[in-house]
């Protein structure tokens, strides 16, 4: 009896070891935020970690096209550049890699500053960064929710022709520089958010010089950025 004891205890303990050591095998560390990497296939740059997720945007712009394809109103909801990432772009992924991806509520909000909709709110498994997801992510210099002053030049917001077209409006601060994006072959591009802009017909985006553009982009151009973005279980 004393025999069969000690065998039945060295058993439960053996189990109990496998047992440990095959969980500790397969929970993942934590990535860091701001550190690089590698899934699908792509460079991602880590910006935030939850729980057992970490929201990833792809280090470089992985191709140009419109957000949508037809002039007409459009948000994010409605737009072709959702249908292209969630479509196309999504099942391009293998199986073990969409099994990893979350599927995320998103909120879309309104432009603040020209009172335009933002449109529904969408569940994606990927998906453009808003002006706010930028802002909490690359940095807040505090100049997002002090809205557009016509005369605060000097303090960041840019007017400039140049930069912008006639009626550009973009806030320029100390984390441009962090915004700025380029695609593999290292050419700098101008990228797009899912946030609109001053009209139904615009969306907002990030500019070559990193400037955040709140405005004036035409939802059809063709030179755009895109720069998925998604959660992923680790």
């Amino acid at each position: 009896m004393k025999k069969r004891t000690i065998i039945l205890v060295l058993f439960v303990c053996i189990t109990f070891l496998l047992a440990s050591c095959g969980n500790s095998e397969s929970q993942a560390e934590a990535p860091d935020i701001g550190s690089t990497i590698d899934f699908g296939g792509y460079d991602w740059r880590v910006l935030y970690v939850q729980g057992d997720r970490a929201l990833i945007i792809t280090e470089n712009v992985i191709r140009t096209r419109a957000f949508h394809d037809t002039a007409e109103d459009v948000t994010w909801a409605t737009s072709d550049i959702r249908q292209f990432l969630n479509g196309e772009f999504y099942g391009n992924f293998n199986a073990s890699d969409r099994e990893r991806i979350s599927e995320t509520t998103l909120v879309n909000n309104d432009n603040q500053w020209f009172i335009v909709p933002g449109g529904a709110d969408t569940t994606d498994k990927i998906f453009l960064l808003s002006i706010e997801e930028v802002v909490q992510h690359f940095g807040d210099s505090g100049m997002f929710e002090s809205g557009i002053d016509p005369n605060a030049r000097t303090q960041g917001f840019i007017f400039d022709p140049d930069i912008f077209g006639i009626y550009g409006w973009g806030i320029h601060d100390q984390y441009s520089n962090a915004r700025i994006a380029a695609n593999e072959a290292g050419e700098v591009l101008w990228w797009w958010l899912r946030s609109p802009g001053m009209s139904t017909h615009n969306v907002a985006g990030v500019f070559y010089e990193g400037y955040l553009l709140l405005n004036n982009i035409l939802a059809t151009s063709v030179t755009g950025g895109v720069r998925p973005a998604l959660w992923l279980y680790f």
